[in-house]
């Protein structure tokens, strides 16, 4: 890594448990983001999330929630950019590069995200024609799962940057009006 250019993180959401809980996948690639931000070489952190579950389960953006655990755990709340308006890894991505280009003419990023979600991430980026570290979060997965992330993964090949009916279709189904 060049470390004249800034080093960011970037850490998107899993799922959200109820009532605003971080998943066990949300939790691990904060935990994992965490021990990166430890070593001293990253200089900020994108936390990327919006709501994306029905309000029963999920009131606040999942980066806000993700961004309250980083504060509890040490990290200067002025190093954390967050993007909570996501509902997928598209907008993960399409909502997330703008903050970091705002701030930075140059930057190198790095994902972190279970190794199933960083293939698809990866093609995002590209798309966008980033390119990006990946610090793989490692758990196990079921058959079940390893099947749809494939679907997902040649998705994501077809259609990079999310733009297409089945993207569209799947933001429409994650969108829930919250009472204020």
């Amino acid at each position: 890594m060049d470390k004249s250019i800034p080093q960011i993180l970037f850490v998107p959401a899993g799922w959200i448990d109820p009532v605003d809980k971080m998943s066990d996948d949300t939790l691990q690639r904060c935990s994992v983001a965490l021990g990166e931000w430890g070593t001293g070489q990253y200089q900020y952190m994108v936390l990327s999330g919006g709501i994306f579950r029905p309000p029963a389960v999920q009131t606040r953006p999942a980066a806000e929630i993700m961004r309250e655990w980083f504060m509890q755990k040490g990290v200067d709340s002025a190093k954390i950019l967050c993007e909570g308006y996501s509902r997928d890894t598209f907008e993960n991505v399409s909502h997330g590069l703008p903050i970091i280009e705002e701030k930075f003419d140059d930057f190198q990023l790095t994902l972190i995200t279970h190794s199933q979600h960083a293939l698809r991430c990866v093609i995002t980026f590209r798309a966008y024609g980033i390119r990006v570290h990946v610090r793989s979060v490692s758990g196990t997965s079921s058959f079940k799962l390893f099947l749809k992330e494939c679907l997902f993964f040649l998705y994501h090949w077809y259609d990079p940057r999310g733009t297409k009916w089945l993207a569209q279709r799947n933001r429409r189904q994650r969108t829930f009006a919250v009472e204020a």
